[in-house]
């Protein structure tokens, strides 16, 4: 009952919570039945989206052919998904970046070493972003990274 009279009040900030909850639960879930495989930690540093909007860093965790990832950079920050196939990935990118409310992507990654956890990518991501005023934007960004660091 509070909880109503709270999310009344303040619709926006239940939905996003809500959205958290659902994002929690896909991680959480990725974690449990990849737990017996072997994982790697990435550290990675870039320009794009999946590097929080502008110039960033990321980190990865990395299980078979699955990885998930954060960013914080000069312009927000994301979390996303990608599913690594030989020299390609495709994933999901969400977050807050250049003062939207919601950007929501699809990424495309080439890497163009044989190894996802060292050398450059180039990727791009096609998506949306809800501004604070409801309007919604069309973009399309680059993505230049270089992961420098895995354990």
């Amino acid at each position: 009952m509070i909880s109503n009279l709270i999310c009344n009040d303040y619709q926006s900030l239940c939905i996003n919570l809500r959205k958290m909850n659902i994002y929690k639960k896909i991680i959480f879930t990725i974690l449990f039945l990849s737990s017996g495989a072997q994982a790697e930690n990435v550290i990675s540093a870039g320009l794009g989206a999946q590097y929080g909007g502008a110039m960033g860093i990321q980190y990865g965790y990395l299980v078979e052919s699955h990885q998930l990832r954060g960013a914080t950079g000069l312009f927000g920050v994301t979390v996303g998904y990608d599913y690594l196939i030989n020299d390609l990935s495709l994933g999901l990118t969400y977050g807050n970046m250049f003062g939207s409310r919601d950007s929501s992507f699809l990424s495309v990654n080439y890497y163009f070493s044989d190894k996802y956890q060292y050398g450059w990518r180039l990727g791009l991501d096609v998506g949306i972003r809800a501004e604070y005023n409801d309007k919604r934007n069309s973009d399309a960004f680059f993505t230049l990274g270089y992961s420098f660091f895995s354990w």
